[in-house]
């Protein structure tokens, strides 16, 4: 099981939505340019097409760069803080995860997407990402509520959630439409002011 109370720290720059997070075992380095090859190798794992809604089950380069530029522009205008986590101890290996967090300034939240590479899956790096990502958005980027949405069989991704603090705050039937089919999402959220497990 993950430790709720990895050490961190965090290298600010003048844009919090530029922010180099360090937990234990994990680098959440703003994504550049260069990152692309990354991008698209976790996007390609076995789970993400089922996981997401738009995501191909095969992306190609094109659909890929296309989607990683469109992400990228919008980090570059602080409309989102979109990061890849890499292993302190085995930087060589590329990203392991890619998380971000697009921001809503006129309500003060940001909504939450996260992926994690096959390979690398099962040993507790989402919870650790998360954690870290969750108190820089509301100790840096200063907003009021994290909010997520998972499938309603999407069991991991729910119990990461729970885990780090989420509640459940409804079930949204039939909301989107998947490949030809409706289907219900659980939708989740974090409050500045709520607990976070990783401090008690």
């Amino acid at each position: 099981m993950t430790d709720l109370k990895p050490d961190r720290s965090i290298d600010m720059s003048d844009d919090p939505t530029k922010a180099r997070l360090t937990t234990k075992r994990l680098l959440l380095a703003p994504v550049t340019p260069e990152d692309h090859d990354d991008f698209h190798r976790i996007i390609s794992s076995s789970g993400v097409h089922e996981g997401t809604l738009t995501f191909p089950r095969h992306p190609d380069e094109s659909w890929s760069r296309e989607r990683f530029e469109r992400v990228l522009e919008r980090s570059d205008n602080s409309e989102c803080y979109f990061i890849h986590a890499h292993l302190l101890e085995s930087p060589g290996i590329g990203a392991v995860a890619n998380l971000s967090v697009d921001l809503d300034e006129r309500h003060s939240r940001g909504h939450l997407g996260y992926m994690v590479d096959e390979h690398h899956r099962g040993r507790g790096y989402a919870t650790e990402m998360l954690m870290a990502v969750v108190e820089h958005a509301f100790e840096g980027l200063k907003i009021n509520k994290v909010c997520a949405s998972t499938w309603t069989w999407n069991e991991p991704s729910s119990n990461l959630l729970a885990r780090t603090g989420f509640t459940r705050e409804g079930h949204a039937r039939q909301h989107y439409c998947k490949d030809g089919e409706y289907i219900d999402a659980y939708e989740w959220g974090m409050l500045a002011s709520d607990p976070r497990p990783w401090k008690d």
